[in-house]
């Protein structure tokens, strides 16, 4: 059984670039853990290397061409549940495993500081303690200008041996091919109400919103001293743009709380 998150607008074209104008410190207090995630320092890398505990890689292949996957999670002959989610950014449907992987997305799909993101996009082969492995990691997204590879995992599962096993040896080894490599918790993406605020708006937002939109709801809040409630927005039918500058990280709301008519929306520092 296949479950599709949404339906993409047909206006979407099919390779979206996404442009963002962002206040990192605004966005700190709705992503914080995610931040920190994606830019950790690589300190623990380099140690782990100096240790010895470093896989050595033996190839990293990347789709054929005109293929969007080294392999496809979705497939007829799947026994259990996947889905596909329609990611803004990538301008195309992605498939996932688990409806874990599909919140995972919601996430950074929403967060303004990832740019692009790509499933199932590469193989990595290696090598521990000589005995050959591979890993098809479940994203590789960008992070800035870094690229991260992200292993989405439920929490017990992270905790495994062979997992913690394989991260250990990985990170080090992708950071000398100029990749960072993260696993991606359950309890990191299903914080609430983050993930709930993060879902609506990508609902709200998700049509694109034409330029003369988009500076009436920018010139509202400039007029109102950067920036006013989600009731005044919607009163006057600007929400859905609201929303879309809210993904883009022009719009500033707190995700912490969950969105209300009450919601204080504010006009990101440096947006025009």
């Amino acid at each position: 059984m296949v479950v599709i998150a949404w339906a993409l607008p047909s206006s979407l074209p099919e390779r979206f670039a996404v442009h963002v104008d962002m206040n990192l410190d605004m966005l700190e207090s709705n992503f914080s853990d995610l931040t920190g995630l994606l830019a950790e320092s690589s300190s623990a890398q380099s140690t782990a290397a100096v240790e010895g505990a470093c896989a050595v890689i033996t190839g990293i292949q990347r789709p054929k061409p005109g293929k969007l996957r080294v392999r496809n999670p979705v497939r007829r002959s799947n026994m259990r549940t996947t889905y596909k989610y329609p990611c803004w950014k990538a301008g195309r449907m992605l498939q996932c495993e688990s409806k874990l992987e599909m919140e995972a997305y919601y996430l950074l799909d929403a967060f303004p500081a990832v740019s692009r993101i790509s499933e199932q996009a590469m193989r990595i082969d290696f090598e521990i303690d000589g005995q050959p492995m591979f890993h098809v990691p479940d994203v590789v997204l960008n992070f800035g200008r870094r690229v991260v590879i992200l292993e989405i995992k439920e929490d017990e599962k992270a905790q495994k041996r062979d997992a913690q096993h394989r991260t250990h040896h990985l990170t080090p080894a992708l950071a000398r091919r100029g990749f960072a490599y993260r696993v991606l918790t359950e309890s990191l993406i299903r914080r609430q109400p983050r993930l709930d605020n993060v879902d609506w708006l990508l609902r709200r937002g998700r049509p694109l919103v034409g330029l003369g939109a988009a500076s009436e709801v920018r010139a509202l809040l400039a007029g109102s001293g950067g920036c006013c409630s989600w009731g005044e927005l919607l009163a006057r039918n600007l929400d859905r743009e609201a929303a879309q500058l809210v993904l883009h990280g022009k719009l500033w709301v707190d995700l912490g709380h969950p969105v209300s008519l009450e919601s204080r929306v504010f006009l990101a520092e440096g947006a025009e």
